[in-house]
């Protein structure tokens, strides 16, 4: 586990997201079997939400609202891990293909 990796429940997690102030902040979730997804607050208030699988170089992400943001996160808790779920809940996301070196 990363240096500042910690286990966490959705209440804590829903927390420290809400916490994240400054560009450049960011929360990830490990979800097993080499998933990761990631919520990276970026300058303009908007979030990149990006998933990982970290057995490839490529990675695939889109930009979301804190709305958005935080139901990922439920959603990641109720078991979406690979944000399957999401994804149909929010069809008109336009997903981009990232290195996974960005991440």
């Amino acid at each position: 586990m990363p240096k500042n990796a910690v286990e966490s429940d959705l209440l804590r997690s829903q927390t420290l997201f809400l916490s994240l102030k400054q560009p450049d902040s960011f929360i990830g979730f490990e979800t097993g079997n080499n998933t990761v997804i990631q919520l990276l607050l970026q300058k303009n208030a908007m979030w990149w939400l990006e998933l990982l699988d970290t057995s490839k170089p490529k990675a695939i992400g889109t930009q979301i609202n804190i709305p958005m943001a935080e139901r990922a996160i439920e959603l990641i808790y109720s078991g979406d891990v690979n944000l399957i779920r999401f994804k149909a809940e929010y069809p008109f996301l336009q997903w981009k293909e990232v290195s996974s070196e960005r991440s």
